[in-house]
């Protein structure tokens, strides 16, 4: 009788506690209340998602203000309102929203990625590096992560880092497109040319209808000095947009023809660019560069001067317009031109090389000696420096009668891809 008395008193002690934890009836109506807020919270969150990619982005704020209101304890919908706060400037109430996200949870990659977002809207860019490298060691399969880190580290002037990101990283996405352009454009900026081409090249194995790509591909080819290959790439990318094919690809079509010997189909082209866009310094001077290989003396120096009205001081202009004159046998006028440029560019042994064919005309075998000198002083290298002068009579010889060029010696300046005016 006592035993069982013992075993009663145990199971009213065992379930005392229980009694004691069974919310009363007004903590159940606040608990299914919190429910009721939660639930109603997520759906508003999964609205707010859906306007925020829709791109109603007032919409979207409204309802995740309102999910948080009935909600404040999910990091991921003060992530989402910090997004829409980035979208629209607001940096500090941004700034304020992610650390609020930070405290109430782990850091995830996206965290940290609008994280970089918020550092680099800051100009702290290496920050941004570092908080974009911590979301893709998060989530390595995110290609957005490692995009983001890469391009930061260009506007950081950072290409090496960038080139060894993007290569340790290619086989993990499979060669993805978007990579493959960012390593192009990578390669491009270390004038890496040839092997920038050869990555777009692969950029266009899965999207070949690309113009943005296509031309990216020929010009690099152009820039590597792939002329052959450039010119079919550029004949592509012209014919295929025609006008709406950019300035740099129509010159460099024209480079490749006239490199080519095509003078008048490279004529052709910079004629329609010039019309079409008058105030393209490079088409001008390209297009003097032609005239001046068909022996236009003229015509050419009218171009040059068209090309002198929109860039006056263009060192490239007022030397090709020197040798013009020099090519006219206007001695006097092509030196005062070419010493002008000399004055402001001393070192500069093309002009000097100019001018000293200008004193080599007018039988002043000496003065030309001097100034073929000094531009070997200047470019050691510059084996026209050194046949001009072995040129030079042991003394003073009437001038010659015209063309002081060497033959299958150019003396223009630089095309149009290597002066960027």
């Amino acid at each position: 009788m006592k035993r069982i008395k013992t075993i009663s008193l145990l199971s009213a002690l065992l379930l005392l506690p229980l009694g004691c934890n069974r919310p009363t009836q007004e903590q159940a109506k606040v608990q299914a209340a919190a429910r009721f807020g939660q639930h109603k919270a997520k759906l508003k969150f999964v609205l707010a998602r859906e306007q925020f990619d829709s791109g109603q982005l007032q919409k979207a704020r409204t309802s995740i203000q309102e999910a948080i209101a009935l909600d404040a304890e999910q990091p991921s919908y003060f992530l989402l309102l910090a997004q829409l706060y980035l979208e629209n400037g607001e940096l500090s109430k941004a700034h304020e929203t992610l650390q609020a996200a930070e405290e109430l949870g782990h850091p995830t990659a996206e965290l940290r990625y609008e994280q970089g977002v918020l550092a680099e809207r800051y100009g702290r860019f290496e920050d941004a590096v570092m908080r974009y490298h911590e979301a893709a060691e998060l989530q390595p399969d995110q290609l957005d992560y490692v995009m983001a880190e890469g391009e930061t580290l260009i506007t950081l002037q950072r290409e090496d880092d960038a080139v060894a990101l993007i290569e340790s990283r290619l086989s993990d996405f499979d060669g993805d497109r978007r990579l493959l352009t960012l390593y192009g454009e990578t390669l491009q900026l270390q004038e890496r040319y040839s092997e920038a081409a050869d990555v777009y090249r692969q950029a266009l194995y899965q999207q070949p209808n690309d113009t943005t790509l296509q031309e990216a591909f020929a010009l690099n080819l152009y820039w590597a000095g792939r002329y052959t290959d450039a010119l079919s790439a550029l004949r592509a990318v012209t014919e295929t947009r025609k006008e709406e094919a950019s300035r740099a690809a129509v010159l460099a079509l024209a480079h490749c023809y006239l490199i080519n010997g095509d003078m008048l189909v490279a004529e052709t082209y910079l004629k329609e660019l010039t019309q079409r866009d008058s105030d393209c310094v490079d088409g001008w001077l390209l297009l003097a560069q032609c005239q001046l290989e068909n022996d236009e003396l003229d015509d050419a120096e009218q171009t040059i001067h068209r090309a002198l009205r929109i860039a006056p001081r263009r060192t490239d202009l007022r030397i090709t317009l020197g040798y013009i004159q020099l090519q006219q046998e206007r001695w006097s006028i092509a030196q005062a031109t070419l010493e002008n440029v000399l004055k402001e560019n001393p070192r500069d042994a093309l002009v000097l090389l100019l001018i000293g064919q200008t004193w080599q005309a007018q039988g002043q075998a000496d003065r030309a000696r001097a100034y073929y000198q000094f531009a070997l002083e200047i470019e050691p290298d510059q084996a026209l420096a050194r046949r001009l002068l072995s040129q030079l009579p042991n003394a003073a010889s009437p001038p010659p009668r015209r063309n002081h060029r060497p033959a299958g010696q150019s003396l223009l300046p630089v095309t149009p891809a290597e002066s960027g005016g």
